[in-house]
C-alpha cells in the first residue's frame, strides 16, 4: 500500500468533512414545529355550523308579500347556543323570515299571514357535547337538542 506524500514531503491530510450544523437544526426544528402543530390539531375540539328554522306563530296579521316580523322577533334578532350545563359556546342572528298563512285562524281565513318563519345559522359550535340548547332573542326558554338534532337542522317554534 502506498502512503501518500504530500509536495514537502509529509503525509497528506485529507480535508475535513464540513457538517452544515444550520441544516441539521433546521430540519430537526421542522419536525418539532410538525409534531406541536399536530398535536393542537388533535386537542381541539371540532365544531359545527348549526342551520335551523324558528316559526314565531300568531304574529301581527302581515299582508301577503310583506316583510316578516311579528314583534318580538325580526332579522337579526340574537340567536344564542348553550352546552349542557348553560354555558354560552356561540351565537348567531337571525336570517329574513318567510311570511306563512294559517289558513285555520281568523286572519288566515281572509288572506292574511299569521306567521313567521326565520332561518339561522350559527357557526363555531363545539361537537361532542352531549346536550345543546338554542334560545331566540328573550325567549324565557331554552330549547333543548342532542347533538345528531343540532346537526340536522333544528327547528324551534313559538306563540307570540
Amino acid at each position: 500500500m502506498e502512503e501518500a506524500f504530500g509536495p514537502n514531503g509529509l503525509h497528506e491530510i485529507p480535508p475535513p468533512i464540513r457538517r452544515h450544523p444550520r441544516i441539521a437544526f433546521a430540519v430537526l426544528g421542522g419536525f418539532v414545529l410538525s409534531a406541536v402543530i399536530l398535536l393542537a390539531t388533535l386537542a381541539m375540539p371540532g365544531t359545527m355550523t348549526v342551520q335551523g328554522a324558528f316559526t314565531a306563530h300568531g304574529s301581527a296579521p302581515l299582508a301577503s308579500g310583506a316583510e316578516c316580523w311579528s314583534g318580538l322577533y325580526a332579522p337579526g334578532t340574537p340567536v344564542t347556543v348553550v352546552d349542557g350545563r348553560g354555558a354560552l359556546v356561540a351565537t348567531g342572528r337571525l336570517d329574513s323570515g318567510q311570511v306563512t298563512t294559517d289558513s285555520t285562524s281568523a286572519y288566515g281565513r281572509y288572506g292574511y299571514a299569521t306567521d313567521c318563519t326565520f332561518s339561522f345559522t350559527v357557526s363555531g359550535v363545539p361537537t361532542g357535547e352531549d346536550a345543546y340548547g338554542i334560545r331566540i332573542g328573550s325567549m324565557r326558554n331554552t330549547v333543548v337538542f342532542s347533538e345528531a338534532e343540532m346537526a340536522d337542522s333544528p327547528a324551534i317554534e313559538t306563540t307570540n
